[in-house]
């Protein structure tokens, strides 16, 4: 505990008052003896000065007790001792008679009240060592009881003559975490900036390109006379840092991985924390984003997992490999997938042409043509039967049924039941309670939004949709250089009409 975590005191040493003091060095000093248990003490909060034995009585006391009881053992000994030495003498001088057998009577009678004399003695010392010792003991609780009522009645008189010391003890000042609120990317006249979730601009389009804020900061990018220019900005808008390199993703658990060179330099990945500091220098072949305190990362055509700290927690042995879900990643060895925990075991064995991550305890596996969900132990949950699996979220799971031609998705349930009967060109994941759903074909059709029961309650009518997150969901009109981007709420209504 520090010092100033600690409770603070005062004590009158002997006047005026000398601390504030923490707890521990008080009782130190009570302890030591450098200030007397019977020292005035006062805290911020009691009412007033009182002696330190109330507070602290064994800590006072401990170390004078046990040095009184010392004493009075070596004094007792010594007694002991000393009646031993008497009686010892005693039987020394009886010794020395040494009657004739004649004379035996005469020396048994004479020997006789010497012994009585020796018992007598040895006899009247331990009365005398035990009275001692009583009257000693009595005198030590008499002196102890004075003492006390001679503290109480200092303490009396100086709280007559003394007031209280006018301290004033500031608790410290709390600074509350600035409000964060979600933000939303908008383009207008070819800028990028951000809104709120009630449709206000916040951050002023100004960027040739912006990312989603994560750990309280978005990817930029301005293009500039001397060339582009990548950074990051805070939610105020202001630039956070720039960043040298040629490429810089968005951050994740406070890590963002940035790249100088081309895609395929060797060495040329490393992650960079939310000041624009170096956290990891740059030395991977490939990297991923941090998920569950690990990352995925490529040396010499082999991925294996980092911390935070850069290091390499499982060593690069695998062909492929996906990010931390639920405690397992997906791994690639020997041209089929299975899943490792994060200390490198392998939990499910690498058998599946495909795998996906867990979501909710279950995830999408292909055996052959054929996708199902497995569990954590690796056993089949539901047995493959699809042509394409997706992950669950809210209890449901998109599923494309049929053979490799079937155009149809669906949804079902962790026990591989149809909730939702196959009726879509595409879906896409839950999310807070409705999933965006594309009817009219893959290339031209349309995206709206559907409920657990597969009822559409945002009619289909946008180019492309995204999911929802904070109560708006981003919907596109048009196809790349002349996309529209808006926002509408799960009443269908824009917050931002879509613009470019």
């Amino acid at each position: 505990m520090s010092e100033t975590s600690e409770k603070q005191w005062f004590y009158l040493n002997p006047e005026p008052h000398t601390g504030p003091v923490p707890e521990s060095r008080l009782i130190q000093l009570v302890e030591s003896g450098k200030i007397p248990a019977s020292t005035l003490i006062w805290t911020p909060g009691n009412a007033a000065w009182e002696p330190a034995s109330n507070y602290f009585p064994s800590a006072a006391k401990t170390e004078t007790l046990v040095a009184k009881t010392e004493t009075l053992v070596a004094k007792t000994e010594t007694l002991v001792a000393k009646t031993e030495t008497l009686v010892a003498k005693t039987e020394t001088l009886v010794a020395k008679a040494e009657p004739t057998d004649a004379a035996v009577p005469a020396a048994v009678e004479k020997k006789a009240p010497a012994v009585a004399i020796a018992s007598a003695v040895l006899a009247l010392g331990l009365i005398g060592v035990g009275g001692w010792w009583l009257g000693s003991w009595q005198t030590k609780r008499h002196y102890e009881t004075l003492a006390v009522k001679q503290a109480e009645q200092k303490a009396a008189t100086i709280l007559a003559k003394h007031e209280l010391p006018k301290v004033e003890i500031k608790p410290p000042v709390v600074v509350p975490p600035p409000i964060s609120v979600p933000l939303f990317r908008v383009k207008r006249e070819g800028k990028w900036g951000f809104m709120n979730g009630q449709g206000e601009i916040l951050i002023a389009p100004q960027f040739d390109l912006a990312l989603d804020f994560r750990s309280g900061l978005a990817f930029i990018l301005q293009q500039k006379a001397d060339g582009p220019k990548w950074g990051y900005i805070d939610e105020q808008g202001k630039i956070a840092f720039e960043q040298t390199c040629d490429f810089a993703g968005s951050f994740s658990e406070g890590l963002a991985r940035v790249r100088l060179g081309g895609v395929d330099a060797p060495r040329s990945w490393g992650y960079v924390n939310t000041m624009g500091m170096t956290a990891i220098a740059r030395q991977f072949d490939a990297a991923r984003d941090f998920s569950q305190g690990l990352a995925a990362v490529r040396v010499d055509g082999q991925w294996g997992f980092i911390d935070k700290q850069g290091v390499m927690v499982i060593a690069p042995q695998f062909e492929g490999a996906g990010n931390f879900h639920e405690g397992l990643a997906a791994v690639r060895r020997g041209r089929r997938w299975g899943f490792v925990d994060t200390t490198g075991a392998i939990l499910i064995e690498p058998k599946f042409e495909a795998a996906g991550e867990f979501t909710e305890g279950l995830a999408a596996a292909q055996n052959g043509l054929a996708w199902g969900y497995l569990d954590r132990k690796g056993e089949w949950a539901v047995t493959p039967q699809f042509a394409w699996a997706d992950k669950f979220s809210e209890g449901l799971a998109g599923v494309k049924l049929g053979g490799e031609d079937s155009t149809l998705w669906g949804f079902v349930n962790p026990a591989g039941r149809l909730m939702i009967t196959p009726q879509f060109s595409y879906v896409g994941p839950f999310s807070e309670g409705i999933a965006r759903a594309q009817v009219g074909g893959r290339l031209a059709g349309k995206w709206g939004f559907v409920d657990k029961f597969g009822r559409f309650t945002i009619e289909p009518r946008f180019d492309s949709a995204e999911d929802f997150h904070s109560g708006l969901a981003g919907v596109m009109f048009g196809e790349e250089e002349r996309v529209r981007h808006g926002y509408i709420d799960q009443a269908g209504k824009y917050l931002w009409e879509p613009s470019r």
